[in-house]
């Protein structure tokens, strides 16, 4: 199932992200800036990193969303350049309602 999923991803994305199974784990914070005129979204995790978050599902872009991801790193150039770019493919909000009616197939279970 997690290669159906990686390779569903690549195809889904394939002018995005550069393919590589290396999925990681971390817990943090959805945040957001505003930096010329565009809306940055970026994951701060809790021990310090930040990443820059692409993500298909708009439903996690909520400001202060606490939650656990699943992400790939992605090679792709952004305006606001804030760390390593990622594709959240999981997630699980520390509060399931914070986020109406995830979809599942990018709920962490």
């Amino acid at each position: 199932m997690r290669w159906l999923r990686i390779l569903l991803i690549c195809i889904s994305s394939s002018f995005l992200l550069q393919c590589s199974e290396d999925t990681f784990k971390v817990h943090g914070e959805m945040k957001a800036i505003m930096h010329q005129g565009f809306r940055c979204w970026y994951f701060k995790a809790d021990n310090g990193k930040y990443f820059e978050v692409v993500t298909p599902s708009t439903d996690i872009l909520r400001e202060g969303l606490r939650m656990y991801i699943e992400a790939v790193r992605v090679e792709r150039s952004t305006w606001c350049g804030l760390g390593d770019t990622i594709e959240i493919v999981r997630y699980k909000a520390d509060n399931p309602k914070d986020i109406p009616d995830p979809p599942t197939d990018l709920t962490i279970r």
